[in-house]
């Protein structure tokens, strides 16, 4: 396609985002993330046009339809530095925003989780499979967005000068939010998690330095500390190392 022809495409999937059907908006961000991702000849010129609609679908209620516009961004992260430098803290903010709930929600669950064991089987009238089969199917669904999320938000981190656009949200006050995330059951997730943690330490980043105070670094060693001792993967270990 030419450069006309591209546009084109554009303007249709991004009147695809304006669909209720969340079906709809998955469909569009998935063909953004890919159109991004081959016409890397127009990708300074087309990612001032999308992200508005992208840092829209960030927030979208279906998880499904957040993760992919985390996943589009991630291989562009450094053209968001160079062209939008001033809208890089909104979108800084919303991803720290969005793994706060994630958080939270996935502490909600685990309580429920601990709830429903301690119920009769078959009580619902549902069978125990099918309830197996949900869980199962929740938990991919949040782990894939939980992965989005801390993947984009690392790649924009590991950037150089990344610590001028990081707005008004101190490291240290939102750096806690990544704590649960070291014990999710996505090992993708944790070691998302590992990851952007070695940036804001300064390992892929030394522009991204964190003043660590005593307090947060301690709760950073202890919480490590306790995944190196529960961890299976052996490559997240050698990264938490």
């Amino acid at each position: 396609m030419d450069r006309k022809e591209v546009h084109g495409v554009l303007r249709i999937l991004l009147q695809l985002l304006t669909k209720k059907e969340w079906e709809a908006r998955h469909g569009a961000l998935l063909g953004i993330k890919y159109l991004l991702a081959v016409r890397n000849d127009l990708v300074d010129e087309l990612v001032p046009i999308v992200f508005p609609a992208v840092l829209k679908g960030l927030r979208d209620p279906v998880e499904d339809v957040g993760a992919v516009a985390a996943a589009s961004l991630i291989p562009v992260a450094p053209v968001l530095v160079s062209q939008l430098p001033e809208q890089l803290p909104e979108a800084l903010s919303c991803l720290w925003d969005l793994l706060l709930q994630h958080a939270r929600g996935q502490e909600e669950e685990d309580g429920e989780e601990e709830e429903e064991e301690e119920e009769e089987d078959g009580a619902s009238g549902v069978a125990p499979g099918d309830l197996e089969e949900c869980a199962y199917a929740a938990c991919d669904l949040a782990s894939a967005a939980s992965n989005s999320f801390m993947g984009l938000l690392a790649a924009l981190l590991s950037l150089p000068d990344s610590e001028k656009h990081l707005g008004q949200q101190p490291l240290v006050e939102v750096i806690p939010r990544l704590w649960p995330f070291l014990g999710h059951n996505s090992t993708s997730v944790r070691k998302a998690t590992l990851q952007t943690l070695f940036t804001l330490t300064g390992g892929a980043n030394d522009s991204c330095r964190v003043e660590w105070t005593v307090p947060l670094l301690q709760e950073a060693m202890r919480h490590i500390f306790e995944r190196c001792l529960l961890e299976p993967s052996q490559s997240i270990l050698e990264l938490a190392e």
